[in-house]
């Protein structure tokens, strides 16, 4: 891992960031500690959360602020965020990411209030209102003018709030459910929210950081090459033909961090994962497979932007394209009696069988041929490749008939005992995984190629 770590040391800031603040809970190789008076002048806090669902209450949006605890000095409108809102919901979900600056974890408060809204146009006249909004008072007159307003004829309603102490959020993050709380005991409020938060740290650079100047296209891509990186370094390690992509603490806590700081979403990650492994020829297909389950399990809430969508879809199909190859060799590749080769067959079938229903695939290769008519053609290639094969092998140095003949004898038996593999070894699994009727397929090739023997 310290030769890997070399390669990286200047891969960027938020990677030098990583390697030299990390905290214990998720590094255990970080160098010699940084001096707190270096890290407090290079080095500021960034808090992102996501908002996710919210359960027992009604549809509506949400005010998040980044509040210091006890403070009466004014509060940036750049730490006052709004949501969307959701209509016509009793379980609204937002889906939405926001990040804010910290400056002191010991004491900055995150305070989310969540209202009711009649409207769209009722949240835009609100958030214009945040600039006017000074110190922890000025907050609260702020949204009791909101409340009034509901009262005198709007049907906006507070639905609650929740506080939660920065210092509160590990590195690793949470993902977890919120009680609302009501702001007096006459409340009746009931409800929770589910919240998504994680800490890290950036490079100050002097530049704000703000939700509508977030892009991490250019940090998706390190992010995949770093994980490439110790991906190849674990593989050099490992006595195993097939690599099971288990990586070491160290490597799976840089990759978290530079992740968090980069704002990579759960689906980029998937993406990325499902990138890296797949184009890793001894790389065990069990594990792909479950790469691929979670990349599908993050499809549906998140979306892509044209570009990443281009380069799954060229991953796909330089994953198709390998799959085929090996399918078409088979016979050498996985003998049947090899159980860790068929195996390996029957998990690169079952990657096959949910790429070819996933959504991802769907959405990214819309055009492709189906995958199932795909299989189907690399097994008549690969049976015309092996049959040739033979042919010529038992025909060498055959001039007069009865040699000839012997040799079509040879060839007719290696092509029934060839079949009656098929049936007791390969026909179960093409057929129950891909829906693939192997035996047909072969016979009736085999049958076209005996028949035409010369």
């Amino acid at each position: 891992m310290k030769n890997v770590l070399k390669l990286c040391d200047s891969f960027d800031d938020k990677l030098h960031s990583i390697l030299h603040n990390s905290d214990k809970q998720t590094m255990s190789i970080t160098k010699n500690k940084t001096s707190q008076h270096y890290f407090d002048c290079v080095f500021s806090f960034r808090l992102s959360f996501k908002r996710k669902e919210r359960g027992g209450g009604s549809g509506g949006s949400v005010y998040g602020c980044r509040e210091h605890r006890d403070s009466i000095s004014a509060v940036p409108a750049r730490f006052i965020q709004a949501t969307s809102v959701r209509r016509e919901t009793l379980n609204p979900k937002w889906g939405e990411n926001f990040m804010f600056d910290i400056d002191d974890v010991t004491s900055d408060i995150l305070h989310l209030d969540i209202w009711d809204h009649d409207d769209e146009s009722s949240v835009l006249d609100a958030v214009s209102k945040l600039n006017e909004v000074r110190g922890v008072k000025g907050l609260g007159r702020f949204f009791k003018q909101i409340a009034q307003s509901a009262r005198s004829g709007s049907q906006d309603d507070f639905l609650g709030c929740i506080n939660i102490p920065i210092q509160d959020v590990p590195s690793t993050g949470l993902d977890k459910w919120y009680q609302l709380e009501a702001r007096s005991q006459r409340s009746n409020i009931q409800g929770n929210i589910r919240l998504k938060l994680w800490l890290s740290t950036r490079e100050d650079h002097g530049q704000a950081n703000t939700q509508n100047h977030f892009d991490n296209w250019t940090d998706v891509r390190r992010n995949e090459r770093l994980l490439t990186i110790f991906a190849d370094y674990e593989m050099s390690l490992t006595k195993s033909s097939l690599w099971n992509g288990e990586l070491c603490h160290e490597a799976t806590s840089i990759l978290h961090q530079h992740a968090v700081q980069s704002g990579v979403s759960e689906l980029q990650l998937a993406v990325i994962r499902w990138l890296a492994f797949s184009h890793i020829p001894s790389i065990d297909p069990q594990f792909l497979l479950k790469q691929l389950s979670q990349l599908e399990a993050a499809w549906g809430e998140q979306t892509l932007t044209v570009e990443e969508e281009d380069w799954l879809a060229d991953s796909f199909n330089v994953f198709l394209d390998y799959s085929m190859q090996l399918i078409r060799k088979y016979r050498k590749l996985f003998p049947p009696y090899h159980h860790t080769s068929m195996n390996r067959l029957e998990y690169i079938l079952r990657c096959l069988s949910r790429l070819s229903l996933s959504k991802a695939y769907g959405k990214c290769c819309p055009f492709n041929k189906d995958i199932r008519g795909e299989i189907g053609n690399a097994l008549r290639v690969g049976t015309n490749e092996w049959y040739e094969e033979n042919r010529k092998f038992m025909a060498t140095g055959q001039h007069d008939p009865e040699t000839r003949l012997k040799g079509f004898v040879r060839l007719v038996t290696s092509v029934l005992i060839d079949l009656q593999k098929g049936v007791e070894h390969y026909n179960v699994l093409f057929e129950n995984i891909n829906g693939v009727f192997y035996y047909a397929a072969i016979y009736k090739q085999h049958e076209k190629l005996v028949s035409t023997y010369r």
